[in-house]
This record gives structure tokens, sequence and C-alpha cells, in this order.
């Protein structure tokens, strides 16, 4: 997913950039599943950023549980 988000830039059409969107949430996934939670939230940050639809999605993802507790998940997702 890193490579990914390297390689499609936020800029590029938006066929591609579907792609970079959805590698930046599932890197936050990954992150907040393996303790880097610093990178996950900056990860999540950048998805939200790209896809607002994210925010919904990841107030209910098991997968970034480790990151409910972090006032800056809260003010990312609005709980």
């Amino acid at each position: 997913a890193s490579k990914l988000v390297e390689v499609v830039a936020a800029s590029d059409p938006p066929e591609l950039k579907k792609f970079r969107e959805q590698a930046l949430y599932n890197l936050a996934c990954c992150q907040a599943m393996t303790g880097k939670h610093t990178a996950a939230l900056e990860s999540l940050r950048q998805a939200i950023a790209e896809q607002p639809e994210f925010k919904q999605r990841a107030a209910e993802d098991e997968l970034l549980a480790p990151l409910r507790t972090k006032p800056e998940f809260k003010k990312l997702v609005g709980g």
C-alpha cells in the first residue's frame, strides 16, 4: 500500500486517485494493527482528506479499534 501511495499522486486523474485513497485507508489499518498509531493517524488523515466518505467507515472499522481512544482519531471521524 505504501508503494502505491508513493506512485500515485493526489493530483492524478480520478480513476487512478481512487487506488491511492483506498491504499491510504488500508495502510492506516495495517499501521493501527501493528502498533504504529502515529503513522496510522497520519495515513487515515490523508485518506479522509482525499475521500471524506472514509470517516464513517473508519468510525466503525474494527481494524482501527486501537486508535479509538486517541483524541486525534475522534477529531478525524467526528466521535
